[in-house]
């Protein structure tokens, strides 16, 4: 390991005004507000990472559909992910979003501004899954879907 990984984690947590929930070796866990924040040191073939995956949370039942389309949109060009990837996470079924970086090039100041970036989207995406579960609920499935979002990039 190239890096001081747990001082880089120490400081994100400093700068998060959040408490680490496990103790910090390759990877960590922050928690707030319902999201919780995985941080993984890891050896990709030589290139060295850390990378973030943000627990959304559930897709209700009967609301699948409606959220996969959704999601499959917003993956499009990133335009509701805020460039990182949207999906589900195969061992939970639950909505992540996850991200990476040269571990070499970042420093706790940058990824203490891109982790603001990525809750706020968990955070959107938290608030998208519930209303389409409510449309679900009130109106029944159908799988046509559309947003707007304040990620959208304009052409």
């Amino acid at each position: 390991m190239n890096i001081d990984f747990p001082r880089l984690i120490q400081e994100l947590a400093v700068n998060l005004q959040q408490p680490l929930m496990d103790p910090v070796e390759d990877a960590c866990r922050i928690s707030w507000d319902n999201v919780d924040m995985h941080v993984y040191y890891h050896d990709d073939n030589g290139e060295n990472l850390v990378i973030l995956t943000l627990d959304i949370g559930e897709i209700p039942a009967g609301a699948e559909q409606r959220v996969f389309l959704l999601m499959l949109q917003a993956n499009y060009l990133w335009i509701a992910s805020e460039y990182a990837t949207l999906s589900i996470n195969p061992e939970s079924n639950r909505v992540a979003i996850c991200d990476k970086y040269n571990a070499e090039l970042v420093n706790a100041e940058q990824l203490t501004e891109r982790v603001k970036k990525l809750y706020q989207a968990a955070v959107y995406w938290q608030e998208i899954i519930a209303d389409e579960a409510q449309h679900t609920a009130t109106e029944g499935v159908s799988i046509k879907a559309g947003f707007e979002n304040d990620f959208a990039i304009k052409i």
